[in-house]
């Protein structure tokens, strides 16, 4: 599986005026926690709203 480059990606979504990120809950540890964790980070710096994962399951359990 080829890496997906997060922070260039979440720049683009920002500059294309998207505003949340919804992930796909069955595949979200595809690339294990590390992967998960790789993906938020650039969300969390740039304060794009996302739903369905989170550090916790209380975290992905609520609404964006």
């Amino acid at each position: 599986m080829r890496p997906i480059r997060w922070r260039r990606r979440a720049d683009e979504f920002l500059d294309a005026s998207f505003d949340l990120f919804v992930s796909a809950k069955n595949h979200s540890l595809d690339c294990c926690i590390s992967g998960l964790r790789k993906t938020m980070e650039p969300l969390n710096r740039r304060e794009m709203l996302y739903a369905d994962i989170g550090r916790h399951l209380s975290d992905a359990c609520c609404p964006a």
